[in-house]
């Protein structure tokens, strides 16, 4: 993975808000190096100035997001992202014993549990974040995502739409496709479907949104679909993990029908 992929994931994992800040800020800085270039030399100072301040404010604004997540919930994010769920697990449940509520840490620990296959802690911990803070998207998909793999489709289906309504990332506009398709709901999957298809998907989930879209009957012929799944056959690693973590659960037993069919289209001999 290249630091474009790096730059690309952390732009896609950003809030639509927070992009849409990133920009006018981009803009306004562009706009102040400009007035350096046109406004008379002693006026020049001026615009130089405020893009210092700019840059100050931006830096306080990361500093004070820092400053109010404790390092307990930094190191158990990294931990999460590498994958030692245990090692995140105690260093969040710690956490909770010595800090008062936080929404960002219990929908962590609530994920990890998930990921852990501690299902009814995971979606008790993840309504109660909900509770807390009935606006954060985060908490919302979370709880979606458990009730997902719990077999609970229709109600999942519910709480990610929710958290796309109250700003999610945009992405997960696929994830609601295969909840109501798991949900026996093809009409509104290709829905979905059609929203994330506007944007640019991880490969994971681009080879999910192109199978469901076949299996609701897009009509795509046999060579066509073969070379739109191909394009994505990198993200078959991520759903096979995903299917074999909970394939004690109807989620996970779902999934693996799914990617068995997935590999049974890409291994056909082209016509």
């Amino acid at each position: 993975m290249t630091w474009r992929d790096y730059l690309r994931a952390a732009w896609r994992d950003l809030p639509p808000g927070w992009r849409r800040l990133l920009v006018a800020l981009a803009m306004a800085a562009l706009g102040l190096v400009l007035l350096t270039f046109v406004l008379p030399p002693e006026l020049q100072i001026w615009p130089v100035l405020a893009l210092f301040a700019l840059f100050v404010a931006v830096q306080a604004a990361i500093l004070w997001r820092m400053w109010r997540q404790s390092p307990a919930v930094r190191r158990a994010q990294r931990l999460y992202l590498s994958g030692q769920f245990e090692e995140a697990a105690r260093a969040l449940e710690e956490d909770r014993l010595t800090h008062r509520q936080d929404v960002a840490r219990d929908t962590l620990l609530g994920n990890v549990y998930r990921q852990l296959g501690r299902l009814p802690e995971s979606e008790t911990i993840l309504s109660e974040a909900v509770e807390a803070d009935p606006g954060a998207p985060y908490s919302a998909y979370g709880l979606g995502r458990t009730l997902l793999v719990m077999g609970h489709f229709d109600e999942a289906a519910t709480w990610i739409a929710r958290a796309l309504r109250d700003g999610g990332q945009p992405t997960i506009a696929a994830d609601l496709g295969y909840a109501l398709y798991l949900a026996g709901k093809p009409e509104a999957a290709v829905q979905a479907l059609e929203r994330a298809a506007a944007l640019e998907l991880e490969p994971h989930r681009a080879l999910m949104a192109a199978y469901l879209n076949w299996r609701c009957g897009d009509g795509a012929e046999a060579e066509l679909l073969r070379r739109r799944l191909a394009r994505y056959e990198s993200g078959l690693a991520v759903w096979q993990a995903e299917a074999e973590r909970f394939g004690h659960t109807p989620y996970g037993a779902a999934l693996q029908t799914d990617m068995t069919a997935i590999q049974g289209l890409l291994e056909e001999e082209p016509l």
